[in-house]
Protein backbone atom coordinates (compact mmCIF):
# COMPACT_ATOMS: atom_id res chain seq x y z
CA UNK A 1 0.00 0.00 0.00
CA UNK A 2 2.64 2.53 0.86
CA UNK A 3 4.48 1.74 -2.65
CA UNK A 4 1.22 2.89 -4.31
CA UNK A 5 0.89 6.14 -2.22
CA UNK A 6 4.32 7.27 -3.08
CA UNK A 7 3.02 6.81 -7.10
CA UNK A 8 -0.18 8.62 -6.27
CA UNK A 9 1.48 10.98 -4.84
CA UNK A 10 3.86 11.63 -7.66
CA UNK A 11 1.37 12.27 -9.84
CA UNK A 12 -1.64 14.14 -7.55
CA UNK A 13 -1.33 17.18 -5.26
CA UNK A 14 -1.62 16.75 -1.64
CA UNK A 15 -4.21 19.44 -0.40
CA UNK A 16 -3.88 19.56 3.72
CA UNK A 17 -7.32 19.47 5.60
CA UNK A 18 -7.06 23.06 6.37
CA UNK A 19 -6.49 24.00 2.98
CA UNK A 20 -9.28 21.98 1.95
CA UNK A 21 -11.86 23.69 4.59
CA UNK A 22 -10.66 26.94 3.87
CA UNK A 23 -12.26 26.44 0.20
CA UNK A 24 -14.88 24.52 1.52
CA UNK A 25 -16.29 27.64 3.27
CA UNK A 26 -15.47 29.83 1.01
CA UNK A 27 -17.54 27.92 -1.75
CA UNK A 28 -20.42 25.93 0.44
CA UNK A 29 -23.98 27.26 -0.17
CA UNK A 30 -26.69 27.16 2.22
CA UNK A 31 -29.25 26.90 -0.05
CA UNK A 32 -29.71 23.43 -1.32
CA UNK A 33 -32.95 23.44 -4.06
CA UNK A 34 -32.56 20.23 -5.46
CA UNK A 35 -33.54 20.04 -9.14
CA UNK A 36 -33.95 23.55 -10.78
CA UNK A 37 -35.91 22.40 -13.64
CA UNK A 38 -38.49 19.63 -13.81
CA UNK A 39 -40.44 18.03 -16.33
CA UNK A 40 -43.75 15.48 -15.57
CA UNK A 41 -42.60 12.61 -18.61
CA UNK A 42 -38.97 13.69 -19.31
CA UNK A 43 -35.57 13.87 -16.78
CA UNK A 44 -33.33 16.66 -17.57
CA UNK A 45 -29.41 15.24 -17.73
CA UNK A 46 -25.98 16.89 -18.61
CA UNK A 47 -26.70 20.81 -18.09
CA UNK A 48 -24.20 23.15 -19.55
CA UNK A 49 -24.87 26.94 -17.76
CA UNK A 50 -23.00 29.76 -19.18
CA UNK A 51 -23.72 33.44 -19.59
CA UNK A 52 -25.30 35.80 -22.60
CA UNK A 53 -26.11 39.27 -22.16
CA UNK A 54 -28.04 40.08 -19.06
CA UNK A 55 -28.95 36.93 -18.33
CA UNK A 56 -28.19 32.65 -17.80
CA UNK A 57 -28.69 29.55 -20.46
CA UNK A 58 -28.84 26.42 -19.72
CA UNK A 59 -28.40 23.72 -22.51
CA UNK A 60 -29.56 20.22 -21.25
CA UNK A 61 -31.08 16.83 -22.39
CA UNK A 62 -34.32 15.42 -22.21
CA UNK A 63 -34.61 11.90 -21.35
CA UNK A 64 -37.86 10.21 -21.86
CA UNK A 65 -38.70 8.44 -18.44
CA UNK A 66 -40.49 5.99 -20.09
CA UNK A 67 -38.14 3.18 -20.21
CA UNK A 68 -39.43 2.04 -23.61
CA UNK A 69 -38.98 4.89 -25.62
CA UNK A 70 -35.10 5.06 -26.76
CA UNK A 71 -32.71 8.13 -26.74
CA UNK A 72 -32.51 11.93 -25.83
CA UNK A 73 -32.72 15.19 -27.60
CA UNK A 74 -31.49 18.67 -26.43
CA UNK A 75 -33.09 21.52 -24.77
CA UNK A 76 -32.40 25.15 -23.87
CA UNK A 77 -33.53 27.07 -20.73
CA UNK A 78 -33.09 30.80 -19.48
CA UNK A 79 -32.95 32.70 -15.59
CA UNK A 80 -31.88 36.01 -14.44
CA UNK A 81 -30.90 34.17 -11.12
CA UNK A 82 -29.98 30.92 -11.33
CA UNK A 83 -32.62 29.12 -9.52
CA UNK A 84 -35.88 30.06 -11.19
CA UNK A 85 -35.59 28.76 -14.61
CA UNK A 86 -38.18 29.45 -17.77
CA UNK A 87 -37.98 26.74 -20.43
CA UNK A 88 -37.63 28.32 -24.01
CA UNK A 89 -37.58 25.28 -26.97
CA UNK A 90 -35.81 22.20 -28.15
CA UNK A 91 -32.59 23.07 -29.90
CA UNK A 92 -32.22 19.57 -31.53
CA UNK A 93 -34.76 16.76 -31.67
CA UNK A 94 -35.22 12.92 -32.26
CA UNK A 95 -36.23 11.59 -35.64
CA UNK A 96 -38.65 8.72 -36.44
CA UNK A 97 -35.60 7.52 -39.12
CA UNK A 98 -33.64 4.49 -38.40
CA UNK A 99 -29.95 6.05 -38.92
CA UNK A 100 -27.36 5.88 -36.38
CA UNK A 101 -27.77 8.97 -35.21
CA UNK A 102 -31.43 9.51 -35.46
CA UNK A 103 -32.13 8.89 -31.25
CA UNK A 104 -29.37 9.96 -29.41
CA UNK A 105 -29.40 14.02 -30.04
CA UNK A 106 -27.14 16.03 -27.93
CA UNK A 107 -26.15 20.04 -28.75
CA UNK A 108 -23.48 21.26 -25.96
CA UNK A 109 -22.14 25.04 -25.57
CA UNK A 110 -18.96 24.53 -26.07
CA UNK A 111 -15.93 26.55 -25.07
CA UNK A 112 -17.84 28.37 -22.07
CA UNK A 113 -15.21 30.24 -19.66
CA UNK A 114 -15.45 28.14 -16.12
CA UNK A 115 -12.67 30.09 -13.90
CA UNK A 116 -14.49 29.88 -10.65
CA UNK A 117 -14.98 33.88 -10.51
CA UNK A 118 -15.30 34.44 -14.16
CA UNK A 119 -18.38 35.53 -16.38
CA UNK A 120 -19.22 32.00 -17.69
CA UNK A 121 -19.71 33.36 -21.31
CA UNK A 122 -19.77 31.52 -24.21
CA UNK A 123 -15.59 32.34 -25.75
CA UNK A 124 -15.01 33.25 -28.95
CA UNK A 125 -12.49 30.96 -31.26
CA UNK A 126 -11.03 32.30 -34.29
CA UNK A 127 -13.03 35.37 -34.46
CA UNK A 128 -16.19 33.15 -34.34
Amino acid sequence: MENNMSVLNEKSVFVDEQTMSEIYEELKTPYKYGGVLKFEKELCDSPTVFRYKDAWYMSFIKIDKDTQQSGYESHLARSTDLVHWEYLFPTLCRSNDDAWDSKQVAAYAAFVENDLYGQYRIQEVNGK
